[in-house]
């Protein structure tokens, strides 16, 4: 029985997922190209597909601060294209057709958040939560881990203290579901273009 219900920030609960991000940087690629600036659009490019994932993985356990991540990448590309990068990783959009499920959920299941989430993100996160009771929210940037370095999870297990196999973790990464199954966790592998009503009602 799921007592307990973990939740993804980037993809889940954020409609601002991974894959939404490749597909804008791909669009802005291709404007970059029509107007000749191929060193720019060449980074772009390479931001989407993984090219910078160690930068980004140190970004998002705040092994290097916001401040050094963007200065690395504004040295990489320049400037103007760091300025874009930035503004759509910092663009949240709330996942009302999910908050609007979770907050029946809520009556029943503790509600956690488990993300990997760089410091500057974070902030802007806590400005913004759907208006939902989480028990505990777990950032990345807290612990200096994240959850593909699987420490996250133990983390989160030790801290919580939760049976994982009354635990559903919900996330959008494929990777990440993976791991939490093998640290004994219920999971779904969540997809923005689902119907949240669906997914959730036998949960209810």
């Amino acid at each position: 029985m799921i007592k307990n219900i973990v939740l993804d920030w980037h993809g889940v609960l954020d409609l601002n997922s991974p894959m939404m991000l490749r597909k804008e940087f791909i669009k802005v690629f291709f404007k970059l190209l029509l107007t000749f600036n191929f060193s720019q659009a060449w980074h772009i490019l390479a931001f989407g597909f993984d090219t910078y994932s160690n930068a980004i993985e140190d970004y998002s356990s705040n092994i290097m601060s916001p401040a050094d991540f963007w200065e690395h990448i504004s040295k990489k590309t320049d400037p103007k294209v760091s300025n874009q990068i930035r503004q759509a990783l910092m663009e949240i959009k709330p996942n009302i057709d999910l908050e609007k499920n979770l907050k029946s959920l809520s009556k029943k299941h503790k509600l956690y958040i488990l993300s990997d989430c760089p410091l500057d993100k974070k902030i802007l996160i806590e400005n913004n939560l759907p208006d939902l009771l989480f028990k505990e929210k777990f950032y990345s940037c807290d612990y200096k881990t994240t959850k593909r370095q699987k420490k996250l999870f133990q983390v989160f297990l030790e801290d919580t203290r939760l049976n994982p196999k009354e635990t559903l973790f919900v996330d959008d990464s494929k990777k990440n579901i993976e791991i939490a199954k093998e640290f004994g966790f219920q999971t779904l592998w969540y997809k923005t273009n689902q119907n949240a009503n669906q997914i959730f009602s036998k949960f209810s």
